[in-house]
């Protein structure tokens, strides 16, 4: 047990007492339909699916689509020889060509966003990088179903 378990678990109850209190309000309301998206919400918060869409709507079109291309081409990206401050898919070993390729900038945002994590070793340490595990959950659960757009 560490110091900091009473307050969390203060802080835990705090939480459900309010979330509690809001079920009773609208319940009290007899508003069923609003209840059950509130329901809903706490679920997909609950989950981590909000967090999850909120950040795969916060980051770039370049940067979904090397995320994407990462995790669909073996999870992996790597400089390209031809140009050191881009990459390519690494695939077999090689590192593929893509169509556009990826700037360091592009990589070096999700890997501050923990979606990619640097693999390239002590000597050049921003010679590779991979998906996290946080990467795919967010590709998973990120895009909204539907079209939907994300409010937040």
């Amino acid at each position: 047990m560490t110091d900091y378990d009473p307050y969390l678990h203060r802080l835990e109850a705090d939480s459900a007492a309010k979330s509690e209190a809001v079920r009773q309000m609208i319940i009290e309301a007899g508003r069923p339909d609003v209840l059950a998206q509130y329901d809903e919400a706490m679920r997909l918060n609950r989950l981590g699916i909000t967090g999850a869409r909120a950040t795969w709507h916060s980051i770039s079109p370049a940067q979904r689509a090397a995320l994407f291309g990462a995790a669909h081409w073996g999870g992996r990206v790597a400089k390209r020889k031809d140009s050191p401050r881009c990459y390519g898919f690494a695939v077999n070993g090689g590192v593929t060509g893509t169509l556009y390729p990826i700037r360091i900038s592009t990589i070096r945002n999700l890997c501050e966003r923990e979606l990619m994590a640097w693999d390239g070793g002590a000597f050049d340490p921003e010679a590779e990088a991979v998906v996290t595990e946080r990467g795919c959950f967010v590709l998973a659960h990120g895009p909204m179903p539907n079209g939907e757009r994300f409010t937040g």
